[in-house]
């Protein structure tokens, strides 16, 4: 069975998240903080063969101090993070087992992400080396000039909302690092491959998947795993 690596990006300054004194992936939902709901995910899995997690260096010591019995437990990596966010991917890539074949990189505020659906990637990426997760954009787009009016109504069909984890052959991901001139201004490592030509496949997610960067965001997932972990009931049995 091929083995993948896993990073967890946590390293974001939460500049949106409206609370001066907890980044979003270290604030709790009912006192479990929010990367573990996916790193437990990522390390119960037979073919993650390694997890790591990405974060800032100035949160190392808060990490260690609440966190490290946590990641000492799930056997995760700490990995300190640089400016942006590929910058913090480039450094955990450093340290990613070169026996791996593919790397995925999630989110650490996506504390939703379904089995079904890191099933549904990985098995894409072994088929196409890159691949990921992302749902079909059912909204109308606008685009705007400077101040906001509406300069262009932008066609939705086959735009997709990226998500994570998006996996790729480790070879081939280290190498749209190196071939990039501007690997930091990357927004997700789907535009690295991209540039280097490489095709990348998208598989339909689900909504649930959502990023946390908001308050109303961290709501909308409180409700979502709490109406998870309760027991279906059955009625009529």
């Amino acid at each position: 069975m091929s083995k993948f690596a896993v990073i967890l990006a946590a390293a974001g300054k939460s500049s949106r998240f409206g609370d001066p004194n907890t980044k979003k992936v270290f604030t709790t939902i009912e006192t479990k903080p929010l990367w573990l709901f996916s790193a437990e995910k990522f390390s119960a899995r037979d073919d993650v063969g390694q997890l790591l997690i990405v974060i800032s260096p100035e949160d190392e010591e808060d990490f260690k101090q609440k966190f490290g019995v946590n990641a000492a437990i799930l056997g995760i990596q700490t990995v300190l993070g640089g400016e942006e966010r590929a910058d913090s991917v480039r450094n955990a890539l450093e340290v990613v087992r070169q026996d791996l074949e593919f790397v995925a990189i999630h989110d650490a505020a996506r504390p939703c992400i379904s089995e079904a659906d890191i099933d549904a990637v990985f098995a894409e990426v072994r088929r196409t080396g890159a691949a990921l997760l992302g749902t079909r954009c059912s909204a109308t787009l606008k685009r705007t000039n400077q101040e906001n009016a509406v300069v262009e109504t932008v066609p939705r069909d086959d735009v997709w909302l990226a998500q994570t984890p998006q996996v790729f052959n480790r070879e081939k991901l280290l190498r749209a690092y190196a071939a990039s001139e501007n690997a930091s201004r990357a927004t997700d490592e789907a535009s690295l491959m991209e540039a280097q030509g490489e095709t990348v496949t998208v598989v339909e997610g689900s909504p649930m998947n959502i990023k946390v960067t908001t308050q109303a965001d961290l709501k909308f997932v409180q409700l979502a795993l709490r109406a998870k972990s309760k027991p279906k009931a059955f009625p009529f049995e």
